[in-house]
């Protein structure tokens, strides 16, 4: 599908396109889409997935967690989808936070490799491929130029690699994270700004 999302009534349109996509024998929804990330350029794009299917998740090796957040309507069309017995998920491509507001060809390839791994449906894109390649060496240039910019970009290939590290290894992959306060979080916040000069 393509077009805007619709201002209101997203259950409505979800259960209409479900109910289509049964008439034409659709057999399987992938979504694609792609969000900011605290993640370096210098490394692939990671992925992401979400589906209302714990069965649909377990065909897939990409990240997964658990938050309930306002949602588009790629997840709308997922859960009617879903009610109609019809495989759905999302695949989502991190995009570095300070690329967002330009195009960002890895995440296309990274998408078209996640197509390829949840529905079989390979796409060489090979012009796009060459475009990513490009892409990151400009980006190399632009960030050598400055030395904080190349710090930046080692704190978020420490912080990725850690990531892929505890996702892989079962006994740091499930640390806990400390759950703050809003009173501490907000005494932490300003005190960092009056510590500010």
């Amino acid at each position: 599908l393509l077009g805007p999302e619709p201002d209101m009534a997203w259950r409505r349109f979800g259960r209409a396109v479900a109910l289509l996509a049964v008439e034409f024998g659709v057999t399987q929804m992938v979504a694609l889409g792609a969000y900011p990330f605290a993640a370096p350029h210098t490394r692939p794009a990671r992925l992401s997935v979400s589906s209302p299917s714990i069965d649909v998740l377990a065909t897939v090796d990409f990240a997964r967690s658990s938050v309930d957040v306002p949602a588009g309507m790629a997840g709308v069309l997922e859960h009617a989808m879903h009610a109609q017995k019809i495989p759905s998920l999302g695949i989502w491509a991190q995009v570095p936070h300070y690329v967002a507001a330009m195009e960002y060809p890895a995440a296309s390839v990274a998408l078209l490799d996640g197509l390829d791994e949840a529905s079989g449906i390979s796409i060489e894109a090979l012009g796009l491929r060459e475009e990513a390649r490009e892409h990151r060496i400009r980006l190399d240039r632009m960030v050598a130029e400055k030395p904080e910019h190349e710090s930046m970009v080692r704190q978020l290939e420490e912080l990725h690699d850690l990531a892929i590290e505890q996702e892989s290894d079962p006994e740091t992959g499930s640390v806990d994270l400390e759950l703050r306060s809003g009173d501490e979080l907000a005494a932490e916040i300003q005190e960092f700004f009056r510590d500010q000069s």
